[in-house]
C-alpha cells in the first residue's frame, strides 16, 4: 500500500529543555520515516531559549531524524497557540498533517493508528477526547480523564487531520487556552475518536501552558507506573535527579531513548 506524505507539526515556545523528547517522539514513529515532514514554528523571545539556536545544531538535528525532512520556523513574532496552529497548517504541503506538542509523550502508534483509523472511519479528522496524564510532581504517578467521546473535546495536541478538512472548519481560535473550541462546531459528523492509549500522554510540569495538576485526584488514578529508565528520561528533560531502575516489570510506556 502506497502511504501518504504526512507533515508533524510542532509548536513550540521557551522549550529548549525538550528537545529531546521531540527527538524521541519523532524517532519512534512506526509511520515510515521516508513519508513524514516535520515543521517545527519556535517563537522563543530569547534566542537562548530555542530549540535550535544555531544552524549547526539545525544540521545536526536534521542528519539524526534523517529521512524525516525538517522545516525550523523561528523568524515570527510571538504569537498565541491558537495562531501557531493556524500558521503551521498554512506552512503544510501535504494534504495530511497531525499536531505533536513539544512538551508530551507521543507514542510509536501514534501516525499509523491515526491514518488507519482515519481510513477505516472515511472521515478527514481524527483525535483524543480522553487524556493519560504524568505528574512528574507527584513522583510521576499516572491519570486519565475520560470525556465520553465527545467530539468537541478533542485535545488539540492529538489532531490528525485533512487541509480539506480544516479548510472547511472555523480554524483554530487566537485564544491562548482552548483554541480548538471552533473546529467542531455544528456537531461535524467527519470527525472519529482515535485511541489514547495508541496516541501520546501530557507531561505535567512547572511550565504547562495549563496546570494538569488541577486532573490529579485519587479517583482517576491508573494502576500501572512508568518503567524507570521512561522516568530517567523525563527526569533528565525536567532537570530532576534520575534514580536506579529497580522495576523492569512496570509498564513500559516510553519504548525508545534517545
Amino acid at each position: 500500500m502506497d502511504l501518504p506524505e504526512i507533515t508533524i507539526l510542532i509548536p513550540s515556545w521557551n522549550r529548549q529543555n525538550f528537545l529531546d523528547l521531540i527527538l524521541m517522539n519523532l524517532k519512534s514513529q512506526s509511520y515510515p520515516h521516508a513519508k513524514i515532514k516535520v515543521i517545527i514554528d519556535d517563537d522563543s523571545e530569547d534566542k537562548l531559549q530555542q530549540l535550535l539556536p544555531t544552524v549547526s545544531l539545525i544540521q545536526k538535528v536534521q542528519q539524526y531524524i534523517h529521512p524525516i525532512q525538517l522545516t525550523y520556523i523561528n523568524n515570527k513574532p510571538r504569537r498565541s497557540i491558537g495562531r501557531k496552529r493556524n500558521d503551521l497548517i498554512k506552512a503544510c504541503k501535504t494534504k495530511i498533517f497531525a499536531f505533536m506538542d513539544s512538551d508530551d509523550v507521543y507514542f510509536d502508534t501514534y501516525l499509523t493508528h491515526s491514518y488507519e483509523l482515519m481510513k477505516e472511519k472515511k472521515v478527514g479528522c481524527v483525535g483524543c477526547d480522553k487524556m493519560i496524564f504524568c505528574m512528574t510532581d507527584k513522583n510521576f504517578d499516572l491519570h486519565a480523564i475520560d470525556c465520553g467521546n465527545q467530539v468537541r473535546q478533542i485535545h488539540e495536541a492529538t489532531i490528525f487531520a485533512t487541509k480539506k478538512w480544516y479548510r472547511a472548519s472555523a480554524g483554530f481560535a487566537t485564544s491562548g487556552v482552548g483554541e480548538g473550541k471552533n473546529l467542531f462546531d455544528n456537531g461535524r459528523a467527519d470527525v472519529a475518536i482515535s485511541d489514547i492509549n495508541k496516541v501520546m500522554m501530557c507531561v505535567q510540569h512547572g511550565t504547562n501552558t495549563v496546570d494538569k495538576l488541577q486532573f490529579a485526584n485519587d479517583n482517576n488514578k491508573l494502576p500501572m507506573t512508568l518503567d524507570q529508565n521512561a522516568i530517567n528520561t523525563l527526569k533528565n528533560i525536567l532537570g530532576m535527579k534520575e534514580e536506579q531502575a529497580e522495576q523492569p516489570e512496570q509498564v513500559e510506556i516510553i519504548k525508545e531513548e534517545i
